[in-house]
């Protein structure tokens, strides 16, 4: 989606933002996945998905949007 958003010349800050969020999160995610399986770990894995998730969300309304 963000590649998408790229390439359909979406210039927003909010884009940006969103893009940066969903990296971390990413990021974060897979740190806690590869560091323990505890259920911290799992909820911190969870929360990370549920926020890229609503950057994901986030960036499609913005593509959706501009039309």
């Amino acid at each position: 989606v963000v590649v998408v958003g790229t390439l359909a010349g979406l210039k927003a800050p909010l884009f940006d933002t969103f893009s940066g969020v969903y990296l971390g999160a990413r990021l974060a995610q897979t740190t806690a996945h590869l560091s323990s399986g505890s259920n911290l770990a799992v909820n911190l894995r969870f929360t990370c998905y549920l926020v890229q998730f609503g950057c994901l969300v986030g960036i499609l309304y913005l593509l959706a949007s501009r039309g």
